[in-house]
């Protein structure tokens, strides 16, 4: 942590690792963590990175023929399950209906590469049921 000096410039070296430089002329590169709180004028808010993790959410209301299932699976609270490369987040909200958030490992252009129309929801339920998503997670999931 530094005190009592700006920053002036932040970016990345050729290994993709955060470089701040000071207002004070000091150079620091070993993070574990950066934490933007520079506020309006950011210059450390262009700097994420993709973390490689894909997120699909979608919303399982009373109308839905599956809501019975996750009901029972979730109940009130939230229902989370991980795998090595998806994993599965399920969340009662407050007029009772269920958040689905469905993370998998894919490139940041996975939703606009052409492969699938993301608009579609029938083509999107398609793919996630596939082996290579959550096809192979049990049955009753």
């Amino acid at each position: 942590m530094r005190w009592r000096t700006g920053l002036g410039k932040a970016g990345r070296n050729e290994k993709g690792k955060i470089v701040l430089n000071l207002d004070d002329g000091t150079t620091v590169t070993v993070f574990k963590l950066v934490v933007d709180a520079d506020g309006t004028w950011s210059k450390v808010r262009s700097l994420p990175k993709f973390s490689g993790v894909f997120y699909l959410t979608g919303l399982i209301t009373y109308t839905n023929p599956f809501y019975p299932k996750v009901v029972k699976m979730a109940k009130e609270g939230p229902m989370i399950l991980m795998a090595r490369e998806t994993n599965i987040w399920n969340q009662r909200q407050g007029d009772g209906h269920y958040r689905c958030d469905l993370g998998f490992l894919r490139p940041e252009n996975f939703a606009t590469d052409g492969s699938f129309d993301i608009t579609n929801n029938e083509a999107v339920k398609n793919i996630m049921l596939t082996d290579e998503f959550f096809g192979l997670h049990a049955p009753d999931i």
